[in-house]
C-alpha cells in the first residue's frame, strides 16, 4: 500500500503549514503537525471531497 502525503507552505511561515493524506483521487484528509488525522464530529469534518458529476 502507497501513502501519499500532500503539503502547502506559505512562504517565510513554514509553521502555518498544510498538510493532507491522499485518500484516493477524490479525498484529502488533513493531518495535524505530528502527521495525524484530524478528527472531526457529527457537524464536522476534516476531509475536502471532490464533487462528482
Amino acid at each position: 500500500m502507497k501513502l501519499f502525503l500532500f503539503c502547502l507552505l506559505p512562504k517565510d511561515k513554514s509553521d502555518e503549514a498544510l498538510q493532507f493524506l491522499v485518500g484516493d483521487e477524490n479525498v484529502l484528509f488533513f493531518l495535524d503537525k505530528k502527521q495525524q488525522l484530524l478528527v472531526g464530529d457529527e457537524n464536522f469534518s476534516f476531509a475536502l471531497n471532490r464533487k462528482l458529476q
